[in-house]
């Protein structure tokens, strides 16, 4: 669970920089599909999907940093949502 608050108090922080946080949300997102947190990555995605961001829903949700997000019913919905 640290690595999820690490980078959960990154993206705190930058939002001070919004310039930063447009160009590297989707690395923070990367990095809690990796550590496996469904919840916060989706969140992650959400609020990348909503604000100027370089994550984009015709690919992000299908890299392999959410390959162990796969099965997890917070992750199946949010794909289910954003492609219906």
């Amino acid at each position: 669970m640290p690595r999820i608050a690490a980078v959960r108090a990154w993206l705190r922080e930058a939002t001070r920089d919004l310039a930063e946080l447009t160009v590297l949300r989707h690395h923070a997102c990367r990095a809690l599909g990796l550590a496996g947190a469904a919840s916060a990555a989706v969140e992650c995605l959400r609020s990348g999907l909503a604000e100027p961001s370089q994550v984009m829903p015709f690919i992000e949700p299908f890299l392999p940093y959410y390959d162990s997000l796969r099965n997890d019913p917070v992750f199946v919905e949010f794909l289910a949502e954003i492609h219906g």
